[in-house]
């Protein structure tokens, strides 16, 4: 198993600055693989117990101790990593992994490769990196006004989604179509005069 420094980052409870640095530190092995026709940077079993062993700790070891701290978790002795006074619970630490493992692929089941291969919620193919922008600027309760059919849970899995794989190029606006054009107050003469008992006017954007 490999997962990217985001995936990783994710499953540890880590800030992915902090992953990137150990491997660019040589702290952790670096290892690539190929994603999507490119070459990665990737961790494994031992890296993840490193950074959940790291977590809430990050300020307190030097990068000495943290060479220390990565080689000791790989050898436990009675499920414990002992580095001088430091002491790591490696099991529970491979609990938390696991369970965070098992949420990452909970995650993963709420989204299909719409068209042109952009991840969208399953079933939907409303886009994921849309709803986690519009969640990002106005929090679940936004996302939700914008997409009423989705669950708060689809919403959610959305933002999680987005965090663990970014959209790449420019990022959506985090406002939905229909409140910047509830915004603008345009005049008639845009939309052209409507007659009274017709439909709705439309517009072409």
């Amino acid at each position: 198993m490999t997962l990217t420094p985001r995936e990783a980052a994710f499953v540890t409870g880590s800030d992915v600055r902090l992953v990137q640095r150990a491997v660019d530190g040589g702290v952790v092995q670096k290892r690539t693989r190929t994603v999507q026709g490119r070459r990665t940077r990737v961790l494994g079993r031992s890296e993840l117990r490193f950074f959940g062993a790291l977590r809430d700790h990050e300020d307190t070891l030097t990068p000495t101790g943290r060479q220390k701290l990565y080689e000791a978790v790989q050898r436990p002795r009675g499920g414990k990593a002992t580095l001088g006074a430091f002491v790591v619970d490696v099991e529970d630490v491979d609990r938390q992994i696991e369970r965070r493992l098992a949420e990452l692929d909970r995650i993963k089941r709420h989204v299909e490769l719409g068209a042109g291969g952009e991840p969208v919620l399953r079933g939907t193919g409303v886009p994921v990196h849309v709803v986690a922008a519009l969640a990002g600027a106005g929090g679940v309760g936004e996302a939700s006004r914008a997409y009423p059919s989705l669950s708060k849970a689809s919403v959610e899995a959305a933002v999680a989604y987005a965090e663990v794989y970014p959209k790449k190029g420019r990022p959506y606006p985090a406002r939905s179509l229909k409140r910047v054009l509830g915004g603008l107050a345009l005049p008639d003469e845009v939309f052209g005069q409507a007659s009274d008992g017709a439909g709705p006017r439309e517009v072409s954007l």
